[in-house]
């Protein structure tokens, strides 16, 4: 059975220097498989979120700062996935509050790991793919991006600096 898939292709990406706003699912070769999103996501730049059927398997990701949130659920050996956590949240039978993650939000405002406020619902984090193999109904959580600090000296940071500005203007004014 298919995935249910709502709201979940937002946002833009860039790719080899080419800005995507409209179909971002056309970037996802037909015959893709889990190797080759996570090799597609790692090229990428941008604010998205993304979910796409392409043969036996559903991806889906979010952007590396996780911009615009997916959410996901499995209910009935079907993966469910949407933009909006109240919308699967009406779709789940007998919801479980779960403790853990309450307890989390009460101390922080927030919870983290991927968790929500609900067992069996689920959120990806910034940097995070979801395959889901539809044949074995079995769902992988898969990182393509990881920040790290990287402490380098750097020859000359104010023309370093003054090159990343014109970089990110330019693309701000190829978004606009």
């Amino acid at each position: 059975m298919a995935a249910k898939l709502s709201g979940k292709n937002r946002g833009f990406i860039w790719k080899d220097g080419v800005f995507h706003d409209n179909r971002l699912d056309q970037l996802v070769p037909r015959n893709c498989g889990p190797d080759g999103f996570i090799s597609l996501l790692q090229s990428v730049d941008g604010n998205f979120s993304l979910a796409v059927e392409r043969g036996d398997f559903t991806f889906a990701a979010v952007d590396r700062i996780r911009s615009l949130p997916l959410f996901y659920c499995v209910q009935a050996d079907e993966l469910l996935i949407s933009a909006d956590a109240f919308a699967l949240y009406r779709q789940i039978e007998r919801p479980l509050l779960s403790q853990p993650a309450l307890n989390e939000f009460l101390l922080t405002g927030y919870t983290s790991r991927g968790e929500t406020l609900f067992c069996e619902l689920k959120q990806l984090e910034a940097g995070q793919c979801l395959i889901w193999n539809k044949l074995t109904k079995v769902l992988q959580i898969r990182e393509y991006y990881r920040y790290t600090h990287l402490y380098e000296e750097i020859e000359d940071p104010l023309a370093a600096m003054d090159r990343m500005h014109e970089r990110v203007i330019g693309r701000l004014i190829d978004s606009a």
